[in-house]
């Protein structure tokens, strides 16, 4: 049986349908409003950290950047 991670975290039997959008393609994510709103949601974190200067916080506890 074919699963695939559908960005939540969650696994999902390709053959059940979204619960979102009714699609049962892997890539239909582009067409779920969860999924959007996921990503709106994270989009605005984003833009929140960067003002507030946390993103070489960020950086410093991935090690992606050091002093």
């Amino acid at each position: 049986m074919l699963t695939i991670a559908n960005g939540f975290g969650e696994m999902r039997n390709l053959e059940e349908v979204c619960r979102d959008c009714d699609y049962r393609e892997v890539g239909c994510h582009s067409k779920c409003r969860r999924y959007k709103n996921y990503k709106m949601m994270i989009g605005a974190i984003r833009k929140k950290r960067d003002k507030e200067k946390e993103y070489f916080d960020y950086l410093r506890e991935r090690k992606l950047y050091k002093e």
